[in-house]
């Protein structure tokens, strides 16, 4: 073998042929198998809400490793897909886990979306980076896996879910399916740990608000008659604008965007608008309860004493945020694995997003994001590096050995 891979150390659990078969698959992944497989998937379409392809597409790809995949209802003709192999004695549960909806193809591509196109080291697809490539890498690690299932204790589990890129319905679903628990998952998410995309160890939780204001109609010509609901809007996101957020000492704030602002006839009419909705996103940084900051609003709003009544409510999505330590088994699970592959350790960060890890970390299961390195996320010509995409493969398998071999 033309590579030290540096495997693990023999333990209870394992064996020095287990680590011997361990270097020899890590060796034997290759770039055309991943790339050959992220081909098929960034060809089955599957825009938000419309996911059934890639999920049979991942049946069949996870058939042919020997498992028995089943799709999970989530509504409608949205399914997830989840699948499990145990291994030789009862351990761990670690879950592999991605989302297989993507946005839909923008303007401005220079090659067709659902074609996987190479240039120099990037290949160009819709979902390429998010997240069809880290799918790609972690089908390649089970297969792995399956092939050590005899000398590892435990079980691997994998879950592709829909709707990630919406509400986390496909989230939300397989936390309520009867399924065994994992005790950490890894998402495919595109982090690759450098400089540009470091690991996240904590996000930001999200709420949305929604404010529907009622004033009185009048004539436009006597606007002292009525009391304007869009005048009132304007002057409640000034004053949302001032509110005081809390300072986390990771996160450090959370933001606050007006999203829209919906008011007056649908026609032109002199009349003084009644109506109007605003729409107010807010990140919420660890600390911060979405009903707590509705309080927040609602007294702002009645501190301007305005002419009009206003009602506060938080709508979906919503999202808790969450931190870790870096000292979690599947963090340490996984920085070791990096290191091997990469040479040196990942870079770590607190970020101001949110996605499925949130939903996962809430319901108490350790969640680490790594993925294949990439670019271009939500725009046209979203790529991802093909390089990456073995050495995610790699260190997925070896973040797996490590885990399941903890005591």
């Amino acid at each position: 073998m033309s590579q030290n891979w540096n495997v693990p150390r023999t333990t209870a659990d394992g064996s020095a042929s287990a680590d011997r078969l361990l270097a020899e698959r890590l060796e034997a992944v290759n770039e055309q198998e991943l790339v050959s497989l992220l081909r098929r998937m960034v060809a089955a379409p599957s825009v938000s809400g419309q996911e059934r392809p890639m999920a049979e597409l991942l049946c069949v790809e996870l058939q042919r490793l020997g498992f028995r995949p089943q799709l999970q209802p989530v509504g409608g003709d949205r399914c997830n897909v989840y699948a499990e192999q145990p291994m030789n004695g009862d351990g761990r549960v670690l879950m592999f886990n991605g989302h297989i909806d993507t946005v839909a193809a923008c303007a401005g591509w220079s090659t067709p979306p659902l074609q996987l196109v190479k240039h120099s080291d990037r290949l160009h697809g819709l979902g390429a980076c998010d997240m069809k490539g880290g799918l790609a890498a972690i089908v390649v690690a089970l297969g792995l896996l399956v092939e050590l299932r005899e000398k590892l204790k435990g079980m691997v589990s994998f879950s592709a879910v829909v709707d990630e890129e919406a509400h986390s319905l496909g989230a939300k679903a397989l936390l309520e399916a009867r399924i065994p628990k994992p005790d950490a998952i890894i998402i495919g998410e595109p982090h690759f740990g450098d400089a540009t995309s470091p690991l996240p160890l904590g996000m930001t939780g999200k709420a949305l608000y929604e404010i529907r204001i009622r004033g009185r109609a009048a004539h436009a010509f006597e606007p002292e008659r009525g009391a304007n609901a869009i005048n009132a809007a304007a002057r409640i996101v000034l004053a949302l604008e001032q509110l005081q957020r809390l300072t986390h000492p990771q996160f450090g704030q959370g933001s606050l965007c007006t999203l829209t602002i919906h008011g007056g006839p649908e026609q032109y009419s002199l009349v003084v608008p009644d109506e109007c909705t605003i729409l107010v996103n807010r990140l919420l940084v660890p600390g911060e309860h979405p009903d707590a900051v509705a309080v927040e609003v609602r007294e702002a709003i009645e501190a301007l004493r305005l002419p009009v009544s206003a009602e506060v409510a938080v709508r979906p999505p919503l999202y808790d945020p969450y931190e870790m330590t870096g000292r979690e088994e599947i963090v340490q699970a996984v920085s070791s694995a990096y290191t091997r592959i990469v040479g040196h350790p990942p870079l770590y960060s607190y970020q101001a997003t949110v996605g499925d890890a949130n939903v996962f970390s809430a319901a108490g299961i350790p969640t680490v994001c790594i993925g294949p390195r990439g670019g271009g996320i939500h725009e046209a010509n979203e790529f991802v590096a093909s390089g990456s995409l073995v050495d995610a493969a790699r260190i997925y398998a070896l973040a797996a050995v490590d885990f399941l071999r903890r005591p």
